[in-house]
């Protein structure tokens, strides 16, 4: 019978780690969506900047090929980073992993700016890129 309650635990726990995992994976897809919007909005008004600029003004685009660079850049970038990051499981298993419960010996390094939790031996933040 003791037996019984321990595999109904184990089998527990494997669905509810299984089910944080789907959600990480999830929460991780929408971040990244939303950076990925974030960044694309800003690039095309500056490429819409420019645009009145040259009808409105007659000022010539001369950085426009630089943005549209940026913009493809930014879109293989992005596409790169949600195909790469979000479809491997070992991810999710090491943010679970860096969890400490002694204060004393931290496992994870906190951005100063979006307060995200970061590997211990990261330099730059993984949500928003600043320096740690």
């Amino acid at each position: 019978m003791l037996e019984r309650f321990a595999s109904n635990i184990k089998q527990g726990y494997k669905e509810a780690s299984n089910f944080t995992h789907k959600t990480i994976d999830e929460s991780k897809r929408l971040t990244y969506l939303a950076m990925y919007n974030s960044e694309l909005k800003k690039l095309y008004s500056e490429l819409g900047e420019l645009y009145y600029k040259e009808v409105a003004l007659n000022e010539p685009m001369l950085n426009a090929k630089k943005i549209i660079a940026k913009i493809e850049n930014t879109k293989q970038h992005w596409e790169d980073k949600l195909n790469r990051d979000v479809n491997e499981p070992e991810d999710c298993v090491k943010e679970v992993k860096y969890t400490s419960i002694d204060k004393h010996k931290p496992e994870f390094k906190f951005c100063h700016k979006c307060n995200i939790g970061n590997s211990i031996t990261a330099t730059q933040c993984e949500h928003c890129g600043a320096t740690l």
